[in-house]
């Protein structure tokens, strides 16, 4: 009906009801709405070397029957929400006089991911231009003196 009210425009420019045909026939015919997704979407790249597949995920949709809310209150501060800087920095006070290798900072500081690890080299290169480490060599940093106490 809506379709053929298309074409020949019958009941589009006198509506009797008001509302005309289409509007009705619209109305009459809505698509329940849509279901809330409790899975996160896939991207579709299989070539990509950062395919990631979390083992939280599940593989399907599933009905969201409740939600629970909890809120949790932090009186101090709790190291692990520390950046990759303080840590580094904190990781190399420790041994000031040594020349560190990336990937010694990295497995002292729990990194495994190769885009983490990645992300951590570049800061480190980052840090040493701002002359907050001094390249030893290729790879091997030391933290510089000015830097040894920690920030107020």
């Amino acid at each position: 009906m809506a379709a053929e009210q298309v074409i020949t425009a019958r009941g589009v420019l006198e509506p009797a009801d008001g509302h005309g045909g289409i509007a009705t026939a619209v109305l009459d015919a809505l698509l329940p709405p849509r279901r809330a997704r409790t899975s996160a979407r896939l991207v579709k790249c299989p070539v990509s070397q950062y395919t990631v597949v979390s083992q939280d995920r599940p593989r399907k949709s599933q009905r969201i029957t409740s939600v629970r809310v909890a809120l949790h209150r932090r009186d101090e501060f709790e190291p692990d929400d520390l950046g990759f800087r303080e840590r580094t920095l904190r990781l190399l006070r420790t041994d000031p006089g040594r020349a560190w290798r990336t990937i010694e900072i990295s497995q002292a500081l729990g990194i495994t991911v190769t885009a983490k690890y990645r992300s951590l080299c570049t800061q480190i290169n980052q840090w040493a231009e701002q002359t907050m480490l001094i390249r030893e060599g290729r790879g091997r940093y030391r933290i510089a003196p000015e830097w040894l106490a920690p920030a107020g």
